[in-house]
């Protein structure tokens, strides 16, 4: 086989719609740490992008870059992009995320600023992101995000 497939299936990170999608700046690359996809991710002037927050960054959701899967690897169930690697951080759509403490259709989505963890509620200095949780999710388990409202 010549090249690397996408993965199919549900999983964190994965598109959860056809809703509109907006993706942050161009030129975007993973920092000097590998970062997970499917996590919330920080991307500040330079360009370099990390699931831990710095200041005067800019949040959005974890991509890697449409047709560069080569460039990834999955470690305990996760799958991450190489440090100074390209990368999509996606301002905006419709995504599967996990939730390590599940979360309610409308909970407000927060961003762990250690690890981009998605979270349904703040657990004390989290950061708020425009997304809401779309569908109920158990713990641990996969649910859609969107800052369009829920998906029955």
């Amino acid at each position: 086989m010549i090249g690397r497939r996408a993965p199919t299936g549900i999983y964190e990170g994965a598109w959860a719609s056809r809703n509109p999608y907006a993706s942050l700046i161009p030129g975007t690359v993973v920092g000097s740490v590998d970062i997970a996809c499917g996590r919330f991710g920080w991307r500040d002037a330079s360009g370099e992008c990390s699931n831990a927050q710095s200041a005067g960054s800019t949040i959005g959701l974890v991509q890697p870059q449409w047709g560069a899967w080569g460039l990834t690897y999955i470690s305990r169930g996760v799958r991450f992009v190489r440090a100074g690697k390209p990368i999509t951080l996606a301002a905006s759509g419709d995504f599967y995320v996990r939730f390590p403490n599940g979360a309610s259709i409308g909970a407000s989505v927060w961003a762990d600023p250690a690890t981009g963890i998605a979270y349904a509620a703040d657990a004390g200095g989290y950061q708020l992101t425009k997304w809401k949780a779309a569908t109920n999710v158990a713990p641990g388990g996969l649910g859609i995000i969107s800052p369009y409202g829920s998906i029955n």
